[in-house]
Parts: structure tokens; C-alpha cells; sequence
């Protein structure tokens, strides 16, 4: 990914290099466990349409980018289904 910035001494937008997918990968998967943290802080499980509208409020995104965000979340080991009802998801605790 290529990236640029705005530099105050040149008063414009520069180039500043490439940043690797696995940063943007970290990056993502830091920023949606920390959301996820939020939105499970009040209840332990959430139906999927309640969790739908959770993300989208707390990241600011549509619904299409809130579904792709709560795969991600799955499939990165943040968030799961629970094994009552498929429909709906908890937040998966890591031991300290």
C-alpha cells in the first residue's frame, strides 16, 4: 500500500513509502479487537443484527463494510458464534 502524508514544510502532500499488508493486517485486526472490547463491554452475547448495527456505529461504517469487519473478526479469532445459536456471537476471551 503506498502511502502519503501531508508535510508542513513542503505545504503539500508527500510520499512516504509502501506499507506491508501484514501492517495494515495488524493494524485492522488491533483497531477490531478494541471495538469488539467496546461493543461486548455491556453484554456477553449479541444477536447478529444487534452486532451489525454495534459496528457500524462504533467504526462509522455502512452495513456492507460492518458485515465484511464482523467476518474478519471471525475468522481472525475475535469474536465467534455461539454454539446455542448461530445467530448470534460473544466475544472470544484469551487467557492471561
Amino acid at each position: 500500500m503506498v502511502q502519503f502524508g501531508w508535510s508542513k514544510t513542503e505545504g503539500r502532500h508527500v510520499y512516504l513509502g509502501e506499507k506491508s499488508k501484514e501492517d495494515s493486517d495488524l493494524r485492522k485486526t488491533n483497531e477490531l479487537k478494541d471495538a469488539a472490547t467496546d461493543i461486548f463491554r455491556d453484554k456477553v452475547i449479541l444477536p447478529n443484527q444487534q452486532l451489525v448495527q454495534a459496528v457500524m456505529e462504533q467504526m462509522d461504517v455502512k452495513e456492507r463494510t460492518a458485515r465484511a469487519y464482523i467476518k474478519f473478526m471471525r475468522e481472525n479469532g475475535i469474536i465467534e458464534r455461539t454454539p446455542e445459536n448461530p445467530q448470534e456471537y460473544r466475544q472470544i476471551t484469551l487467557p492471561f
